[in-house]
């Protein structure tokens, strides 16, 4: 019974956190904000931009912290499908955890660097930049790209992985077939990327033509909204709801994205790399 569920769990972890899961909303951010209601997102969003500026870093934090939440899960499903002795599992998620840290860093200094160059800009020549636009499209660019990495690292590194080789040891080899097959690389790596965005893409329609219209004539038939609906924020504690909605949002777009992306990895599977020196 207990071995039944475990699998259960591990099934359900692999379809919400999987492979490139999670990447389509920050691609097309539409793909999660039709499953919240309009109404309630719209005066959330108006409140925000113009009468609660101040709540924006907080939401920033707390969207990052989730998120590296999810990307350490994502991490540890990964390895959980690569069959790894415990210890070895364990080596390669704390080598993970300890780069998104080190990661995380940049990206605060990034942010810093960004806050004084507004500010300067703003004090000595009267330029205002859109600071918390910027934020977002930062946070946005940095999302895209981890996923991505993160995807196509544990692409390559699968086979040494399942080697027994650590974790410097298999980047070093990796390294080391990259020089003897660059052309190789880059234009297998080139086609994956082109269809994980296509994946997106294919969702992307599946949203607008079927998902949404189907999500807003529920709305109707229940004569309410069904969807998720994020409250107007008078104290923090509105807030913290409202981040927790996104949230559970984002977990249900990847629920309702694993068939897609299951569909685009078996034909990613037909296009793997002859050589097997990776082994």
């Amino acid at each position: 019974m207990m071995t039944g569920t475990i699998k259960a769990l591990n099934a359900i972890k692999s379809v919400l956190f999987g492979k490139w899961n999670g990447l389509q909303v920050f691609l097309v951010p539409t793909t999660v904000l039709f499953l919240i209601d309009d109404n309630s997102l719209r005066l959330w969003f108006l409140g925000l931009f113009t009468r609660q500026l101040f709540y924006i870093p907080l939401i920033m934090f707390l969207l990052l912290f989730l998120f590296l939440v999810f990307l350490i899960i994502k991490q540890s499903v990964a390895l959980e499908a690569f069959d790894l002795i415990p210890e070895q599992r364990t080596k390669w998620l704390y080598d993970y955890i300890l780069g998104i840290h080190e990661l995380l860093l940049v990206i605060i200094f990034s942010f810093m660097v960004v806050y004084v160059l507004t500010a300067f800009l703003r004090y000595f020549y009267s330029i205002q930049l859109p600071l918390h636009y910027i934020y977002l499209k930062i946070f946005q660019f940095m999302a895209i790209g981890l996923i991505l990495y993160q995807h196509l690292r544990n692409y390559w590194l699968k086979h040494t992985m399942k080697s027994g080789r650590s974790p410097k040891r298999s980047i070093a080899v990796l390294l080391l077939y990259i020089r003897h097959h660059r052309r190789e690389f880059y234009l297998h790596t080139l086609m994956l990327c082109g269809l994980i965005l296509v994946s997106v893409h294919v969702y992307k329609w599946v949203v607008y033509l079927f998902l949404e219209p189907f999500a807003m004539y529920l709305d109707k038939l229940a004569g309410m909204p069904v969807r998720f609906t994020v409250a107007r924020v008078r104290t923090p504690l509105d807030l913290l709801y409202n981040v927790f909605v996104l949230f559970c949002a984002y977990i249900v777009s990847n629920l309702l994205f694993a068939p897609v992306i299951n569909l685009f990895h078996h034909l990613s599977l037909r296009i793997k790399p002859r050589s097997k020196q990776l082994g």
